[in-house]
């Protein structure tokens, strides 16, 4: 399993649709911001629900999950891109 299976799979539970029938991520966008001397990544988040069943919102992430963990889930799976 490669690092972006691995942040799809993050970003499916982080977020959950439950009627979810496929997502995929993809980079849109790689640059450099000169001003911040920062590396600059965006990223596309993309979900097919399932239309025959009824609109929901999307179900909230696990309530043990703050957003500092899941920012953690993400640092830990691009750190583990970074060394095989």
């Amino acid at each position: 399993m490669n690092a972006w299976n691995k942040l799809l799979i993050a970003l499916d539970q982080a977020l959950g649709f439950p009627n979810k029938v496929e997502s995929r991520i993809s980079k849109k966008v790689e640059g450099f911001d000169r001003k911040t001397n920062e590396h600059v990544f965006q990223l596309e988040y993309r979900v097919r629900v399932n239309r025959g069943a009824a609109q929901q919102a999307p179900a909230k992430p696990a309530p043990n999950l703050t957003k500092d963990q899941t920012s953690n889930v993400l640092r830990t799976l691009l750190a583990m891109n970074e060394n095989p």
